[in-house]
């Protein structure tokens, strides 16, 4: 990931945690739960992304992959 895009994500997690802190402080607790799936999302996302870049660095790579028995 890049560091820009990491960035914008933790600022807007940060604000989003902010709010849902201050919502619930308040006794709205819909309003304070509605960041579960933003966070599930982003969760996802990064892993997902971790995922695919570890499966084309080993695509990549210009060794054969090694036989286990070996």
């Amino acid at each position: 990931m890049r560091k820009s895009v990491a960035w914008v994500l933790l600022i807007l997690l940060l604000l989003a945690l902010g709010h849902s802190t201050y919502s619930m402080f308040m006794g709205r607790l819909m309003q304070g739960l509605i960041i579960l799936p933003l966070l599930m999302v982003i969760y996802v996302w990064t892993v997902g992304r971790r995922g695919s870049e570890e499966v084309q660095d080993e695509t990549e790579s210009e060794d054969p992959p090694r036989d286990e028995d070996s």
